[in-house]
């Protein structure tokens, strides 16, 4: 004798899944999306390429991890209007950098976000 699942059971088993699928990609979608430019090597030394590429990597990573923001990893230079740039991607905040050298030869690092609703780098 073959035992099988009442319809209702397996009806609303189908039904849950479908609205927690559905609840996860509204989730997904009301996420702010961060863009994740370049991080330009500033001190004209290509030995600093793989530390701005690392920070690079590393933003975007940490923030993938925070699972909070839709991560658009675009690795391309900011341009002249960030304004611009953030609606082209769209992106709700871009983030960028830059690794240039102090007048003693040390590293500096920088990183700089726009913030496209307060239009303005914060």
């Amino acid at each position: 004798m073959k035992m099988s699942r009442p319809p209702f059971l397996v009806s609303a088993l189908v039904v849950s899944l479908f609205f927690q699928v559905i609840g996860t990609l509204e989730t997904q979608e009301a996420r702010p999306r961060v863009g994740v430019l370049a991080i330009e090597n500033a001190t004209g030394d290509e030995v600093f390429d793989a530390l701005a590429e690392t920070i690079r990597g590393t933003v975007n990573l940490s923030l993938l991890l925070l699972d909070r923001y839709e991560v658009l990893d675009e690795n391309v230079p900011r341009s002249d209007d960030p304004s611009e740039q953030a609606a082209a991607l769209p992106a709700d905040t871009l983030l960028w950098g830059e690794v240039a050298l102090t007048e003693t030869g040390q590293p500096e690092i920088t990183l700089s976000i726009f913030d496209r609703l307060e239009d303005s780098v914060v």
